[in-house]
């Protein structure tokens, strides 16, 4: 009969299960489980890990989304008011796209021009932060993070300093609700704020 192994461990993650799924992770604490734990014991704290690790994959896909769109949308506007794009080559533009990678979702027509109208509202809502010179309150958004290539180069483009954080903070559902149902910075800002700190 096989010794039982005493110096097996598994790693537990014990942050908040209810952070916001588009939050970048803090750094995690971690726990030991004995392996001659009990089996339900050893259960939850698995069914914990592997809620936890989706949920990070979750906030890292929704990053990588919202800053694609952002970019998409930076340059379709740079490109309209530099090289006089009118909407014909927008619309060739989202079906080439399309083309290029059938696969992947998103990439109609109507939300390439939600990209472009993400881009501009930010940039509007950038300009009204910085002249009004509005902080968004630190407990809304936290600086625990580690170093992101997405805020280093938003942080570039945009002016208000915790404007590309909140940003990152939410979801593209929730951007897209946010900005077609208003045209007001005070009301994005509003909203925005609102949605990261109550989680709406």
């Amino acid at each position: 009969m096989p010794k039982k192994r005493t110096s097996s461990k598994v790693v537990v993650n014990k942050s908040p299960r209810n952070s916001k799924a588009t939050q970048p992770p803090a750094k995690q604490v971690t726990a030991l489980i004995p392996a001659k734990s009990d089996y339900t014991s050893v259960l939850t704290g698995l069914t914990q890990l592997i809620a936890e690790s989706r949920h990070r994959a979750l906030a890292t896909v929704n990053r990588e989304l919202l800053f694609l769109h952002w970019q998409i949308g930076r340059v379709i506007v740079l490109q309209q008011e530099s090289a006089n794009w009118g909407d014909a080559i927008v619309e060739r533009l989202a079906e080439d796209l399309r083309l290029a990678f059938p696969d992947m979702k998103g990439l109609s027509l109507p939300n390439v021009w939600k990209m472009r109208q993400f881009f501009h509202v930010l940039r509007l809502l950038d300009a009204w932060l910085t002249d009004a010179k509005l902080s968004t309150p630190s407990r809304v958004l936290k600086a625990d993070e580690s170093p992101s290539p997405f805020l280093s180069t938003l942080s570039r483009e945009i002016q208000h300093p915790e404007l590309p954080r909140l940003m990152m903070n939410l979801s593209w559902s929730h951007h897209t609700e946010i900005f077609t149902a208003t045209d007001s910075p005070a009301e994005h800002y509003f909203y925005m704020t609102m949605s990261a700190r109550e989680r709406w």
